[in-house]
């Protein structure tokens, strides 16, 4: 199991706030959770056998105005992960989307209802940076405990998912940049 958190700038913001208050409307320069975890389940041979991904923004690029029934953007992020990593299933945990929309849903000052392509296209333009998720070199588990490899954003912080009490498991050993479960 490989875990790795990048970056994407899939979502803009959607409440504006004017003189008259807070809007629905697209706000581009907010600062937004644009923090994408991506978890890598693979056989002992390194193959993907299972990818998760969470990212907080809500599905809704098809809006109220759809009567379809659709998985939105995530079905097709999936959809071309699986198709990209044959004999992989990808599943998406919805992160904490808050006020945050699809940014493919956004035209000026106004969001727009998507269509079933521009859909569709917001979902690989996910999995095209999912893809592009940064991994450092990954470490196995010691074997006296379960430590997950942490590869971080660019910035390098491997702290940025763990504490320094969390660095140390039950058996002593210590590893750098790992998580340990409880």
């Amino acid at each position: 199991m490989l875990l790795a958190k990048g970056i994407s700038k899939f979502g803009v913001s959607r409440r504006k706030l004017m003189e008259e208050g807070v809007k629905w409307k697209p706000t581009y320069d907010t600062e937004i959770d644009d923090d994408l975890f991506v978890i890598q389940l693979v056989d002992e041979a390194k193959a993907i056998k299972g990818i998760l991904y969470s990212i907080g923004c809500h599905s809704t690029s098809m809006s109220s105005d759809n009567y379809l029934i659709s998985n939105d953007y995530p079905g097709k992020t999936s959809s071309y992960l699986e198709e990209t990593y044959p004999g992989t299933m990808a599943v998406f945990l919805q992160g904490s989307a808050g006020e945050i929309k699809p940014l493919k849903c956004a035209v000026g000052d106004d969001f727009i209802s998507c269509t079933f392509e521009q859909m569709e296209q917001a979902g690989v333009d996910l999995a095209k940076d999912i893809i592009r998720v940064p991994w450092s070199e990954v470490r196995t588990f010691c074997g006296k405990c379960q430590h997950l490899p942490i590869a971080c954003a660019p910035t390098g912080n491997a702290n940025i998912l763990s504490t320094p009490r969390s660095r140390y498991c039950s058996a002593g050993c210590r590893r750098p940049g790992s998580f340990r479960f409880p």
